[in-house]
């Protein structure tokens, strides 16, 4: 399995720019192409580009606003302060820049010193919240907060419920400021943690036998069939790794829902051996998993 690049956030303030479109003057008379030096510029569109190489990332209209990943992280922090509280600012570390080759998008994720929840009874397990600020260049997500767990012995995270920050923003016409307000969706931050402490509480109380959890895992996560012989060898050495996962955590959790959980996590931030790109993509099964854990218990 190839090895995930590991990026710094700085990797993700690259310079991007609107450009104008043109095309060339060209037409046909009488059956011949005849060629003109001049362009036309084509109204009402820009091209999106990465400043550096010229390389495109997505045709937008005029109207489009623009908001790079520098810009984004700057929104970020104000949320932090909004959503976290004025009093733990400071406590913002940055935890892990996820994009791929083609820099078109980005998940940056920061984690809360002071926030985490302590489980077991010597209280050893540690889960930690984190914001994580998405952002897009090719049009694939807008712009998104959201709050994020992350045990910290094995840095298996997921999105704590859908659009879990709430937020407007809205563009100054006179500077290329962003002002934005920010709500949480379940409340306070001292609600939220209490919910994901119950949540944990009645996965661990919830008994699932070995058998349960492949088909679960491909349900929550989902596996589609593979298509050919080659994805069927992809697909079984995917159900390897996953069998492995399956005898580490019930050897750790025993057969309960808790260490479904941990399965769910382990493979969502760390996906291996996929057949698409959405299986191979942490944010989108670490934002299932999330989902799966409100719904599941109850």
């Amino acid at each position: 399995m190839p090895k995930k690049t590991l990026y710094e956030l700085e990797d993700a303030f690259f310079d991007v720019d609107l450009s104008p479109i043109y095309t060339s003057a060209n037409r046909e008379e009488g059956g011949q192409l005849l060629m003109f030096d001049q362009s036309i510029m084509i109204p009402g569109f820009k091209a999106l580009k990465r400043v550096s190489d010229g390389y495109i990332f997505a045709v937008v209209r005029n109207s489009y606003k623009l908001i790079t990943n520098k810009q984004a992280f700057e929104l970020g922090k104000k949320c932090f302060k909004q959503v976290f509280g004025e009093d733990k600012t400071d406590s913002m570390e940055f935890f892990n820049l996820r994009m791929p080759s083609s820099q078109s998008y980005c998940t940056m994720d920061f984690l809360s010193k002071q926030e985490r929840v302590c489980l077991g009874e010597n209280a050893d397990e540690e889960w930690r919240l984190f914001l994580r600020i998405s952002n897009s260049y090719n049009r694939k997500m807008a712009l998104k907060f959201d709050i994020g767990f992350c045990r910290m012995i094995c840095k298996n995270g997921m999105i704590f419920g859908k659009n879990s920050i709430e937020f407007k923003y809205c563009h100054n016409r006179n500077s290329d400021s962003i002002e934005a307000d920010f709500k949480l969706k379940y409340g306070a931050i001292s609600a939220i943690k209490e919910m994901f402490r119950k949540k944990i509480e009645l996965l661990n109380a919830k008994k699932v036998t070995k058998s349960e959890f492949m088909p679960e895992i491909s349900r929550v996560l989902q596996f589609r069939a593979p298509k050919n012989e080659k994805e069927e060898i992809e697909a079984k050495e995917r159900d390897e790794h996953l069998d492995n996962l399956i005898d580490s955590y019930i050897e750790e959790n025993g057969e309960t829902a808790y260490a479904l959980l941990n399965v769910l996590t382990d493979y969502a931030s760390r996906p291996a051996h996929c057949l698409s790109a959405l299986e191979n993509d942490p944010d989108t099964l670490e934002r299932r998993v999330g989902e799966w854990m409100l719904q599941y218990v109850s």
